[in-house]
Formats: structure tokens, C-alpha cells, sequence
């Protein structure tokens, strides 16, 4: 929906975790 926050949590190359916000519009 509209408005809506999704999370995206993924590993990159260097093996760190990155967390990454976006709200759906």
C-alpha cells in the first residue's frame, strides 16, 4: 500500500549487513 515502510536487510560483497528503508508509493 501506498505510504507503507518496507525493510531490506542483505549481506553486501565485503560481508557486512545493510539495512535499507523505503517507503512504498
Amino acid at each position: 500500500k501506498a505510504g507503507d515502510k518496507v525493510s531490506v536487510t542483505w549481506v553486501d560483497n565485503k560481508g557486512d549487513t545493510r539495512t535499507d528503508e523505503a517507503t512504498v508509493t
